[in-house]
């Protein structure tokens, strides 16, 4: 975790490193370089950690905001496409492909670079909606997900993590 991140959850950063240090469940790549898509001119590298927070940590909001280089937010634009292209290769394939690739992965860096113009990301998004919504209308997938075993699986691994502690 950056110390921006760190900011935004808690105000006092060393508090909310700790907790995250001593918490930690699970600590992964993300982002753009798990996908192929990621900005060659930098070295960064994007990593997600999940902790269990505290009890009183549950509740609350957490925000963060993106600036807007190209008239848009190009790299929240990508990514909005690279869920559509995954959610149809899953429900496709029953896989996810990492990282991505070509002609979609090519496709998706030009959207991230702010070179496509705004009225073609968004008529590209309406195009892989469409086709997401067809492929997750075909016989055989459930009508819903079981929430409430991932609500029980999650209910479970706080209490655990707090019991421990």
């Amino acid at each position: 975790m950056n110390d921006t991140t760190l900011h935004s959850l808690e105000p006092d950063p060393e508090r909310a490193r700790a907790i995250a240090e001593r918490d930690l469940i699970l600590r992964t790549t993300v982002g753009s370089v798990v996908h192929g898509l990621s900005n060659l001119v930098t070295d960064d590298r994007d990593e997600l950690g999940v902790c269990v927070e505290p009890p009183e940590y549950l509740l609350g909001e957490r925000h963060a905001t993106r600036t807007r280089e190209h008239g848009y937010d190009s790299k929240y634009a990508m990514h909005a496409l690279r869920i559509g292209h995954q959610g149809i290769e899953l429900l496709d394939t029953g896989r996810i492909t990492l990282p991505m690739a070509d002609p979609e992965r090519s496709a998706l860096r030009d959207v991230r670079a702010g070179r496509v113009p705004l009225d073609d990301v968004i008529a590209e998004i309406d195009r892989v909606a469409a086709r997401l919504d067809a492929a997750s209308g075909r016989p055989g997938l459930p009508e819903r997900s079981d929430v409430d075993a991932v609500d029980r699986f999650v209910v479970r691994a706080y209490r655990q993590t707090w019991d421990a502690g």
